[in-house]
């Protein structure tokens, strides 16, 4: 029984070398894979279409947006916000920001940073920064037409749910025979698109 014994014991510490050369061998392939290193490319997929450029402005995440556009100021690493393509970020002590004498009203300057080009090699101008922020003054109008939508809808939903309950007992009856039972879902039907072309009209700002 000896000679099986030392076999076997010798066959136990080939194999747990063998593992632990695997081991090692996987970590370094995986350290250099995972290592941080600057330049080269970096691919990301997206499940989604890009709607803008404007990261102010997209229904999206922005991480897209983010990564070809700055913004005037940005936050640091501990949420302060730092200039970038601002000379300064605007507050009272500065003088960028100043209050109305009523104080309802303040006004924000921003002092550009001089020799900013985009990719393209034109520079950098406050009407750049006018037809980014474009986009914002729409925001009120777009919470309006949510709203109208969102009241379109609702309306068109109480309506079908009406004719349903309406017609149903009326057909089952016999009441309404299946001639007026189309003819009024088809009426129906008109309504509610006439209803929901409203959303498509355009509000005074």
């Amino acid at each position: 029984m000896q000679p099986k014994y030392r076999t076997w014991r010798i066959a136990s510490i080939e194999t747990l070398f063998r593992t632990v050369m695997v081991a090692v061998l996987a970590s370094v392939v995986l350290s250099s894979a995972f290592a941080q290193t600057r330049g080269g490319v970096l691919n990301i997929g997206l499940g989604y279409e890009i709607d803008t450029l404007n990261p102010y402005s997209t229904g999206r995440l922005g991480d897209v947006q983010a990564t070809v556009l700055e913004g005037l100021v940005a936050p640091d690493e501990n949420a302060a916000m730092v200039p970038v393509l601002a000379l300064e970020v605007p507050t009272l002590e500065n003088g960028g920001i100043v209050l109305s004498d009523d104080g309802t009203r303040m006004t924000v300057t921003y002092h550009l940073r001089p020799g900013v080009r985009w990719s393209d090699g034109e520079p950098f101008t406050a009407a750049d920064v006018a037809f980014t922020g474009h986009d914002l003054r729409l925001i009120p109008q777009a919470l309006a037409h949510a709203r109208r939508g969102r009241n379109i809808i609702n309306q068109n939903v109480v309506l079908s749910i009406a004719i349903i309950v309406v017609l149903l007992p009326l057909a089952i009856t016999g009441v309404l025979g299946l001639a007026a039972v189309v003819l009024v879902h088809e009426v129906a039907e008109v309504v509610v698109i006439l209803n929901g072309l409203r959303a498509a009209r355009r509000t005074k700002a």
